[in-house]
């Protein structure tokens, strides 16, 4: 289970992160996918069994546990599905190592980024580690100027810190995953990446009636 270590002082927040190889790539069956590896994974890190009076979501959606330094969140694209668990704020995404659109770009990347970007692959992981970000936030991305802040050191150094909140990522097969911390006051570690298996989700009940 997660644990908090101290080390001169300053505490270490552990991160666990559960994948799983989808074989759809529909949006709403990657969603609830999604929704039962977090069960899997809450269960698995914290012993929780979670029921629909644990969940509450914030006013912009996004879910949250009511349990005391338990928290989770989920993301997909394409087949790869994944949820991270912390005993802190967390945001967590999966983008596919893809183009963008170059009538988007500077709709979303400052032009900072798009310099260090310098092709597509890196805008890619520019977009995890922007999703992560605001997700860590709560708000999602529709509220935001999206190239307002710069997060090009952050692709350049693979982690750093953004208004108090520490970011880090890495790429797993042909996939970014990012992950940001609420308090860059803590150290930040990734104790495992498990891919999970169908027989792992066959121990969780439906999870499209919790939240």
């Amino acid at each position: 289970r997660i644990s908090a270590n101290i080390f001169f002082a300053r505490r270490v927040i552990i991160i666990m992160i559960f994948l799983y190889k989808s074989n759809t790539t529909m949006p709403r069956e990657l969603s609830n996918i999604g929704k039962k590896i977090a069960l899997y994974a809450i269960k698995t890190a914290f012993g929780y069994d979670v029921s629909a009076k644990n969940v509450l979501k914030n006013k912009y959606g996004k879910p949250y546990l009511t349990y005391n330094n338990a928290f989770f969140n989920i993301s997909h694209d394409k087949l790869l599905v994944g949820c991270a668990v912390s005993e802190n704020e967390v945001g967590f995404d999966i983008t596919e190592a893809r183009g963008f659109k170059s009538n988007c770009i500077n709709k979303l990347f400052s032009d900072k980024e798009i310099t260090v970007a310098k092709n597509n692959t890196g805008f890619a992981a520019l977009w995890a580690i922007k999703e992560s970000y605001y997700k860590c936030l709560g708000t999602g991305l529709s509220i935001h100027n999206l190239n307002a802040l710069d997060f090009s050191d952050i692709l350049i150094g693979r982690r750093g810190i953004i208004n108090g909140k520490l970011i880090t990522y890495q790429t797993i097969e042909d996939y970014y995953i990012a992950i940001c911390n609420n308090n860059s006051n803590d150290s930040m570690a990734v104790d495992e990446i498990k891919f999970v298996s169908d027989n792992d989700l066959l121990t969780i009940e439906a999870a499209s009636d919790i939240w």
